[in-house]
């Protein structure tokens, strides 16, 4: 018989969140193929976990982090990283966890929706089916509206993060896109003249929340995610073009 750890969900396709995982867990764990594992615990993982990872091959990392009570634990620059890290495609499948698989995980995959263009709401709500009480407390939903922190834009990206397109502008989130275009200023050059021939940069700020942007901030092109819970979560009123591109 086969037991998830305790929350056990998937977050999206090839990520997956939860509590600790234990002896009991490991047969599930393995049936996911795992890449990636990540802990977000205030003390050493158990020997078990680690030869666990060791035995399937899996990297591992652990992020110290205090359990949370009533209060946030984590800051903007471990988040940036971390959702470097799951929005990776060479990671997937990933494995996030903190103790008890609420809100310390909750508030990374809330700021990984925000990455998404989900509204507040819809993360928000989320957020709650997993957290204690089933409740988001103010310092949590501080932390996501002010969540600006830059972050690093892999190579390759999987395709619920914009529809898999690489080159993005975002209306809330600074992002970094991978040196290599930077190595030839030619190179970069052409780039940029390709992006815009063909329109590939893409604009994900999303009007949401009632929100009012001018014309030149709106949406240039919509991407199509593959989870109808995802277009619902945009909150899209009249911006969806007639056919997928």
């Amino acid at each position: 018989m086969l037991v998830p750890p305790l929350r056990f969900s998937q977050v999206e396709n090839g990520l997956f969140r939860g509590a600790y995982p234990t002896l009991p867990n490991f047969p599930f764990l393995r049936t996911l193929r795992l890449r990636t594992i990540v802990s977000l615990v205030p003390e050493t993982p158990t020997r078990d976990l680690k030869q666990f990872v060791e035995e399937e091959g899996i990297q591992f990392r652990w992020i110290e982090v205090e359990e949370f009570q009533e209060t946030v634990t984590i800051s903007p620059e471990i988040v940036s990283s971390l959702l470097t890290l799951l929005i990776d495609e060479e990671n997937l499948p990933v494995y996030i966890h903190c103790v008890d698989g609420t809100n310390v995980t909750g508030l990374v995959i809330m700021c990984l929706r925000k990455l998404q263009c989900w509204s507040s709401q819809s993360s928000f709500s989320e957020h709650k089916r997993f957290a204690r009480e089933f409740r988001i407390i103010a310092e949590e939903t501080m932390f996501v509206e002010d969540f600006h922190a830059e972050i690093a834009v892999p190579e390759k990206v999987p395709d619920w993060v914009w529809g898999g397109n690489q080159r993005v502008k975002h209306i809330w989130l600074p992002l970094r896109f991978p040196s290599r275009l930077k190595r030839n200023s030619i190179q970069l050059q052409d780039v940029a003249q390709d992006a815009d021939e063909k329109n590939t940069e893409i604009d994900v700020g999303v009007p949401v929340d009632g929100a009012d942007f001018d014309d030149e901030r709106r949406v240039t092109r919509v991407l199509y995610e593959p989870y109808s819970r995802s277009l619902d979560a945009l909150n899209i009123e009249g911006l969806l073009p007639t056919k997928q591109p």
